[in-house]
């Protein structure tokens, strides 16, 4: 049962950080275009924010696979490093979705996020993870956790 809420909290965590990675990516867009001259009813840019949640399922499976392999990472460190308990997933949430738009940036040439092309685009990108990542580390199950003995 446990393996259950633990891939449970995965995929809750993993869909708190797509939905906040989606909403600002889509946010820096629209930042963008208003720059650009362009205007737009409030209405139409959530419309725009609704649609891009509902419509980057890559993105969310790139999260999804970015967050098993970095949360396995931060257990196994957390196991030495017992202080970083607290933080250990949110910090491997925000390196998750940095590594992997770092490594289709190295692919591409471009980030294929386009709210991740600025700079404040690329760090909401980075805080989205982190937040996932505080999710998983809210939503996990921690009754059996082993702790090392220095």
């Amino acid at each position: 049962m446990s393996f259950l809420k633990t891939v449970g909290a995965w995929f809750g965590g993993g869909l708190v950080g797509y939905i906040l990675a989606a909403l600002a990516s889509q946010a820096v867009v629209l930042i963008g275009l208003t720059q650009l001259g362009l205007s737009m009813s409030l209405g139409d840019a959530l419309g725009s924010m609704i649609h891009a949640v509902f419509n980057m399922p890559a993105l969310l499976i790139v999260i999804l696979l970015g967050y098993a392999i970095a949360f396995g990472v931060a257990r196994q460190i957390k196991k030495f490093l017992p202080n970083l308990s607290q933080i250990a997933y949110p910090i491997a949430g925000a390196v998750a979705i940095g590594t992997a738009l770092g490594l289709m940036h190295m692919q591409f040439g471009v980030f294929p996020i386009l709210g991740a092309q600025e700079t404040y685009g690329l760090m909401l990108q980075l805080l989205a993870g982190a937040v996932g990542g505080a999710a998983f580390e809210v939503l996990r199950p921690k009754n059996n956790e082993h702790t090392a003995v220095a």
